[in-house]
């Protein structure tokens, strides 16, 4: 048996398919953010970008609409073959190359980045020690200068307000959520079941189980640093704000 990422990411790429496309536009406001962030906290002003687990290629395009040149890759066919599409879509395919690939062998991948970004909620996937290889292999690809932006789950404001078990309907889906939380090793788990709508029936499209460990700011901290990062900067959303009790979500600059 694999592991969850391929059940649920390469097998059955529609239980999160839709929720990407929904959140397409919420990207041009992250990138810019980043790349502001990145100016103000490093002065730094990457022109090339390793996208890594970049999913339908929603950060990608951004970056590459604003001139970067940007690689993406993923673990999921499916996914990969719509972030070209997208690129295709948006004009900027010379800029941009995807390809499928899985972020446990990032270390081993050629080409060095001034930035690699690694974004919503995909970092965290694996064991303790598996998330540290990942990381280094992170360090691997940046080149001289280079930086590193993560966004992860933070623990704190995630068990501060936990998300309680939820349906979303669209025109042609409805999905049902069901969230639980492992203390001992500070893991979520949301179950995903998605329905398409034919006429007036519910047809079940699949269901799959996200698993992703959560971090309090000093534990991701500590993390980047034993992978070899000096200097850790810690934000509590794109905004730039400071970490707070509220913020579900961190963004890690890391260099």
């Amino acid at each position: 048996m694999g592991h969850w990422t391929e059940d649920y990411f390469v097998d059955q790429p529609e239980l999160l398919g839709n929720a990407m496309e929904a959140k397409g536009e919420a990207a041009d406001e992250e990138v810019e953010s980043i790349l502001a962030a990145l100016d103000r906290e490093f002065d730094h002003r990457p022109e090339t970008v390793l996208d890594a687990a970049c999913g339908i290629g929603r950060h990608a395009v951004a970056f590459a609409e604003r001139g970067h040149e940007v690689t993406g890759f993923d673990i999921s066919g499916a996914y990969v073959d719509r972030a070209r599409e997208r690129a295709e879509e948006a004009r900027v395919a010379d800029r941009v190359e995807f390809f499928e690939g899985d972020l446990r062998e990032v270390g081993g991948f050629d080409g060095e980045y001034d930035l690699v970004a690694c974004l919503w909620n995909s970092f965290g996937y694996y064991d303790d020690g598996t998330n540290a290889e990942v990381l280094s292999g992170f360090g691997s690809r940046l080149g001289p200068g280079g930086a590193l932006v993560l966004e992860v789950p933070c623990r704190d404001g995630i068990l501060w307000d936990f998300p309680g078990d939820s349906v979303t309907e669209t025109d042609d889906r409805l999905a049902v959520a069901r969230w639980s939380y492992d203390v001992p090793t500070s893991r979520y788990e949301v179950e995903h079941t998605v329905f398409e709508r034919e006429g007036g029936d519910l047809r079940h499209l699949g269901t799959g189980t996200f698993r992703v460990r959560a971090y309090s700011p000093p534990e991701i901290a500590s993390v980047c640093r034993d992978a070899g990062f000096e200097d850790v900067r810690m934000l509590g959303g794109y905004d730039g704000r400071d970490p707070s009790l509220e913020d579900d979500r961190l963004v890690v600059l890391a260099r």
